[in-house]
């Protein structure tokens, strides 16, 4: 057992029946040498070694995973404010999901959605562009330089499902033929 204060091992010595006072260890039923206990004691030190280290490799895993996922959840709050602050925007038109939307600033702070963009304003722009979203059909907003990397996040997803399905469909359980 080691102790905490210091790195010293103990060593607790078995009762082997008709041996009182002498460890035996594990492969015959002879008394053994002395020097095996100091053997057997670093071999349990070493083995207590290697436990705490793969216990602190696996909580360091779990601590990475850890921060990953709080970047995560930091991410859909900040899309999350961005989606609401989005849909607060002035806008005189029915939103529909999949289309694009560019949004615009005026000299008073407020925002708004146009189905015009800045080059169809041309030199009559009247304000200040903030950038081109689409709607989602899940009512969220793509920037629109992020539109591609969505779209071809969407078709693989889709093709998971598509063959989760098509599996499961196929499936007869273990032992069964199909």
């Amino acid at each position: 057992m080691a102790s905490s204060s210091d790195n010293r091992l103990a060593v607790i010595q078995v009762n082997c029946g008709q041996f009182r006072g002498q460890a035996h260890l594990v492969e015959g039923s002879k008394p053994k040498n002395p020097e095996d206990l100091v053997e057997l004691a670093q071999q349990i030190q070493q083995c207590d070694a290697a436990v705490q280290a793969a216990a602190s490799s696996k909580l360091r895993t779990i601590l990475e995973q850890m921060r990953h996922l709080q970047e995560q959840a930091r991410n859909v709050l900040e899309e999350t404010k961005r989606d609401a602050d989005l849909h607060h925007a002035a806008c005189n038109f029915k939103k529909i999901p999949g289309k694009l939307y560019y949004l615009y600033k005026r000299s008073s702070g407020q925002t708004y959605f146009s189905m015009l963009s800045p080059e169809e304003w041309g030199s009559t722009c009247p304000h200040e562009s903030l950038g081109c979203y689409k709607l989602e059909f899940d009512m969220t907003w793509t920037l629109y330089k992020d539109i591609a990397k969505r779209e071809e996040d969407n078709a693989m997803i889709e093709k998971l499902i598509k063959h989760q399905f098509h599996t499961a469909l196929t499936y007869d359980g273990p032992g069964q033929e199909s």
